[in-house]
């Protein structure tokens, strides 16, 4: 066991072999970090020095830091054989997550499916939902994270389970395929049932080859969770004007702060376009330089920029409060206007009883002028507000590695086939052709001695041109021989404990120069030449 210190938590590396069950389990998640917990005393692990509350930084040689619970428990379970884990003591540590539950997992996610909670205490699911995930491996049972929904409105739980990363990645792939297929077209069909892995046995081969052409097609691109994290936005956001008068309130604030404020001089929604129904490039030149873009988009719109780009644009609706103060505003902002102050009113208080929940911050119409104060002032807190912003694959992995690189550089691990425990416990008397070394340990040639004749006690069976013989029960000198089945040039060589002291090598008996003369003496009672003559299992000879 390797020892190092760090500190005042030294860095052990403990080896030992995992049969499938390391004897231990663990507790803790990507926050807190992953430990040793309820380890069985007897166990190998334990013998080797591993011991509750130790976290585990590396399981030969990959990293277990910054991993989810769920992550670790699967990294664990597939790494058989030798394992040499990279730990250190944190009892302190440990203790607090034991005293949570043996929960350590926090990370946010944002969906990009959705779901409907079917089960009790399951949450519903819908694109652009953040959640805090709090346990990726809830009761050490796979498939479902508890998590914290951060935008459920009042009605809705706020804590519950969702999907694991595998399962809402089915759901995302189902949603595809209802979305983009026909009920005409077959394939969709065929495909679920090659996604369930209850393919059908009447379809043939076609059907087939059509189906793997699809699927790599149908699964590219799937994206059930993305990982994000707040941030403070680098660039002024843009700003979506929402409400009664909204051309009327964006003319005012260029008014008053064109520093701050900027109207994009070319149209920015495009209703036509479903696949981008907004130009983001026009907005990100307001934002480069360093100026709100002023706008007004229709709901879907604003949902595409909320969930499909990284604006993350400010949506201010402004508040009608009551008819009379319409009636007010209007003969301010809007004087010509033709429709009735009651009927404007209503129709705010329905678009905001429908829309509510893309609102970003909500002001409220006053008589006098105050509101436009209240209107910079919740742009402005906005803007200082963190944001979320998409955490790639790649950032979280140079993020962890790096701290761990830092805590324990990365080291060789032995393979794990130089630790495998043999299962036969009983000392080898012979030799297969696969096992035997070119070298004896002393530096000695491999001699090949000449084949054993059979003796007329024995049985040999002649089955043709190409096959072997067969030779039982044979006499050697005096000496038993178990059966011996030999082949042609080339193909392989099986025997079973040999009684003398050799090893078989195509068909040929073998021994190294320093135990010869034993051998020798023990077949024949000769010492014999040099160079001999033997021949091989096609009747050839060769000269030694």
């Amino acid at each position: 066991m390797n020892q190092r210190n760090l500190g005042n938590h030294e860095v052990r590396a403990v080896t030992f072999y995992n049969s499938g069950n390391p004897g231990f389990i663990i507790v803790g998640g990507n926050a807190e970090g992953i430990f040793i917990h309820s380890i069985d005393p007897n166990s190998s692990a334990a013998a080797n020095g591993l011991t509750n509350g130790d976290q585990i930084l590396r399981a030969n040689g990959q990293r277990i830091l910054g991993r989810t619970k769920e992550e670790a428990d699967q990294m664990l379970k597939l790494l058989g054989g030798q394992l040499t884990l990279h730990v250190r003591s944190m009892v302190d540590q440990y203790k607090v997550v034991v005293g949570n539950g043996g929960i350590g997992d926090g990370f946010y996610v944002q969906a990009q499916f959705n779901g409907d909670g079917a089960k009790k205490g399951e949450l519903s699911v819908h694109e652009g939902d953040i959640f805090s995930v709090t346990d990726t491996l809830p009761e050490n049972c796979p498939g479902l994270w508890k998590a914290h929904k951060l935008n459920a409105k009042k009605n809705e739980e706020h804590v519950g389970t969702i999907p694991n990363k595998q399962k809402a990645e089915q759901i995302a792939v189902k949603q595809r395929l209802s979305l983009g297929k026909s009920p005409a077209d077959q394939r969709g069909g065929n495909f679920f049932r090659s996604f369930r892995r209850s393919k059908s046995a009447e379809r043939n081969s076609r059907n087939q080859d059509e189906d793997e052409k699809s699927l790599p097609q149908l699964n590219s691109g799937i994206v059930s969770y993305q990982r994000v994290v707040q941030r403070l936005s680098e660039n002024r956001r843009p700003v979506v004007v929402l409400g009664l008068f909204c051309d009327s309130v964006i003319s005012m604030l260029i008014r008053d702060a064109p520093e701050l404020f900027e109207v994009p001089q070319e149209a920015v929604e495009s209703p036509d376009s479903t696949e981008e129904p907004v130009n983001v490039k026009v907005i990100r030149g307001s934002c480069h330089r360093g100026r709100h873009c002023l706008i007004v988009l229709t709901p879907p719109a604003i949902e595409f920029l909320q969930q499909k780009t990284d604006l993350n644009p400010i949506i201010v609706y402004i508040s009608p409060v009551s008819k009379s103060v319409v009636k007010t505003v209007k003969a301010k902002l809007a004087p010509n206007y033709s429709k009735s102050a009651g009927y404007l009113y209503d129709e705010a208080v329905k678009f905001e009883k429908t829309y509510g929940h893309l609102f970003s911050t909500c002001v409220a119409y006053t008589t006098d002028d105050w509101w436009f104060f209240h209107l910079k002032e919740a742009i402005g807190s906005c803007q200082n507000q963190p944001i979320w912003r998409t955490l790639t694959d790649d950032e979280v992995e140079a993020s962890n590695e790096a701290e761990l690189n830092r805590i324990c550089p990365k080291v060789a691990v032995v393979p794990a086939n130089q630790f495998r425990p043999s299962r036969d416990k009983t000392p080898r008397m012979s030799r297969t052709t696969d096992d035997l070394p070119l070298h004896s340990q002393n530096g000695g040639r491999i001699k090949l001695l000449p084949p054993i004749p059979p003796s007329a006690g024995g049985r040999e069976h002649h089955r043709g041109k190409g096959e072997g013989t067969d030779i039982r029960n044979d006499k050697v000198d005096g000496s038993n021989r178990s059966i011996l089945k030999q082949r042609q040039t080339g193909g392989s060589v099986s025997s079973d404990q040999v009684g003398i002291r050799s090893g078989i090598a195509k068909g040929m008996s073998v021994s190294f120069d320093q135990e010869a003369p034993e051998m020798q003496h023990h077949s024949t009672g000769k010492t014999p030449s040099t160079k001999s003559k033997i021949a091989n299992s096609m009747g050839h000879e060769t000269q030694l």
